[in-house]
């Protein structure tokens, strides 16, 4: 077993140092492997706005399964190819008045 001898700092002072390392490795090699993914990820408002619904439509949209949500710690977020998948699949209902996923209504009349 090896000794660590740290002249100058108490062990509160230590670890506090100890963790903001772990903390900031965490952090770097996260973002690192979002970007290494080479795959888009999008924020719920970015996600909401692009398929022109609400916050609240979209969590209905992933609670039923329609678009797939991934967490990254705290955050959802969701992978651009797959609301664009879900995009495609959005049909008028009532054409000038709302939408409404083709998946939903193929669910609904199972």
């Amino acid at each position: 077993m090896e000794t660590l001898i740290v002249n100058g700092l108490t062990i509160e002072e230590f670890l506090g140092k100890v963790r903001q390392t772990v903390a900031d490795t965490i952090k770097s090699e996260t973002e690192s492997s979002l970007k290494s993914d080479k795959v888009k990820y999008l924020t719920r408002k970015e996600t909401a706005e692009l398929l022109s619904i609400s916050l609240p439509t979209l969590w209905q949209y992933t609670k039923r399964g329609i678009i797939s949500a991934h967490r990254c710690g705290s955050r959802i977020l969701y992978k651009e190819d797959e609301v664009e998948s879900a995009l495609s699949q959005i049909v008028p209902h009532n054409p000038g008045f709302s939408t409404h996923v083709q998946h939903a209504q193929n669910k609904e009349h199972e």
